[in-house]
């Protein structure tokens, strides 16, 4: 998965709210908990949107976890017609 996110010049955001988005239940009561869901974005975006959030959502009848993507983006020059 690095090499893939250095080829493209993609950046991890990190969720607030935990590591994890995905747990299964295994024997004895052990978890097994991975990161496959993310959210990923260019520089270009990443200075387009600097105030992008990513919120790791409580789980809801899956065994995945929904992640939100809140951002505003900066006011750019307004256009004067």
């Amino acid at each position: 998965m690095a090499n893939i996110m250095n080829y493209c010049c993609l950046l991890d955001f990190e969720a607030k709210g935990g590591c994890f988005t995905w747990r299964k239940n295994i024997q004895n009561g052990g978890q097994v908990r991975k990161k496959p869901d993310r959210v990923m974005a260019n520089s270009d975006w990443c200075l387009s949107f600097p105030h992008a959030l990513v919120e790791l959502l409580p789980m809801n009848k899956s065994d995945h976890n929904h992640l939100l993507l809140s951002c505003k983006k900066v006011n750019s020059k307004r256009l004067n017609l």
